[in-house]
Order: C-alpha cells, then sequence, then structure tokens
C-alpha cells in the first residue's frame, strides 16, 4: 500500500533507529499482516492507527537514555 503515499504526497526522507526487541516486535507485526508490508510500509500503518485514536493515550517507553541535551558529562 506504500504507492498511496507516493501518489497522495511530497515524500520526504526520514529515518530513526531501533533496537534488536524494537525491530524484532515490528517484523513480528509485520508477519500478521495478510501482504507482509516492508519494515517503512509497517511503521506509516502503525503511526497512522496511532493517530487516528480519539484521546491522548498515555504509554511506557522503554527508552532508558535520557533527552538530548540532559546526557550527564
Amino acid at each position: 500500500m506504500a504507492t498511496r503515499y507516493i501518489k497522495t504526497m511530497k515524500l520526504k526522507r526520514f529515518e530513526m533507529r531501533a533496537d534488536a526487541d524494537w525491530l524484532k516486535a515490528l517484523d513480528d507485526w509485520r508477519a500478521q499482516q495478510p501482504d507482509l508490508p516492508a519494515r517503512a510500509e509497517a511503521i506509516r500503518r502503525l503511526v497512522d492507527t496511532a493517530l487516528k485514536l480519539p484521546k491522548k493515550v498515555e504509554f511506557q517507553s522503554k527508552v532508558t537514555n535520557p533527552p538530548i541535551g540532559r546526557r550527564p558529562r
């Protein structure tokens, strides 16, 4: 379904880093989809779904690094 994005919007490159556990969880989700989307398309679908949620959702991040600018020196 990636073509729907290409046809409807001007694309901008976005890169991210993820640890092995996060990628495994993403790949497990992808494997459950009938069309086995690419990682980029899987992330688009998951983010689209989250952005359509009706209210603010509390979540806990597994990120252990402090925000940039607050790292110990």
